[in-house]
């Protein structure tokens, strides 16, 4: 059985149209969870897929996974989403997943993708419901905080949601359509959860910051653990339902 983040990412590439030809921006493109499947399953060249992020060492994550599966190499660009070294009108597809609502300059972002896209190009940008709270977002907030971890503001206070993308999108974008992912029910254990926390790009960008001690990040996953078991249920289980929220933009 697939995985719900598997199930997630064929979704996603099911919306749209994915040229051979056609250049692709993977922005935020963390440890390729979209970058590989694009190469593998949607046979975008790596020469036209152009792979952004802000951290060297997520760059480096992705480019490792490609070399690890014998795939020639994308394009690497070490940048800000709000200040992208990539010319005006050179781009077909650009991915933002789970990216827009962690930054400082939102509106600025939106305005380099459109710049950056061709006319008839497309952004695919995701976010995580605010509406529907979800426990491992909750005990990865709550581990942040007690760590003393700097972190991008929690879900409830996020300046891209749901709840607000289409009006936020629609001031650079003429066609912006809304779509929902959702997978209604998983349960899982304290230890389920951490194990899957610990699979995340989520967990693994922190693991490469440099402005975390060596000590805080050895104490992610059982502090981490400590917040799921907070959120058990009395027989122990924790209900982690999934909603995604992916604005398709023209």
């Amino acid at each position: 059985m697939a995985s719900a983040n598997d199930s997630f990412v064929s979704w996603v590439l099911s919306l749209v149209e994915w040229a051979a030809d056609g250049t692709v921006l993977d922005l935020g493109c963390g440890y390729g969870r979209f970058a590989v499947p694009l190469v593998r399953t949607k046979r975008v060249s790596p020469e036209r897929l152009v792979c952004a992020d802000n951290s060297h060492q997520m760059l480096t994550s992705c480019l490792g996974r490609f070399a690890a599966l014998g795939i020639a190499l994308p394009r690497a660009v070490l940048a800000s989403a709000e200040a992208l070294p990539i010319g005006a009108a050179c781009i077909d597809v650009a991915v933002a997943n789970h990216l827009l609502d962690g930054l400082d300059d939102l509106a600025g972002a939106i305005r380099e993708l459109r710049r950056v896209l061709r006319p008839g190009g497309s952004l695919v940008a995701t976010v995580n419901d605010v509406d529907q709270p979800i426990p491992l977002l909750l005990a990865h907030e709550r581990t942040l905080q007690e760590l003393g971890v700097e972190h991008a503001l929690g879900i409830d206070d996020a300046v891209f949601s749901n709840l607000n993308g289409r009006t936020l999108l629609e001031a650079q974008f003429a066609v912006v359509t809304q779509f929902i992912f959702h997978v209604d029910q998983r349960e899982h254990t304290a230890d389920s959860l951490t194990r899957l926390y610990r699979e995340t790009g989520t967990f693994k960008s922190l693991l490469s910051r440099t402005d975390i001690s060596d000590i805080q990040k050895a104490a992610l996953s059982e502090t981490f653990a400590s917040h799921a078991r907070a959120l058990s249920n009395p027989v122990g289980t924790i209900p982690n339902p999934l909603r995604i929220t992916l604005f398709l933009c023209r």
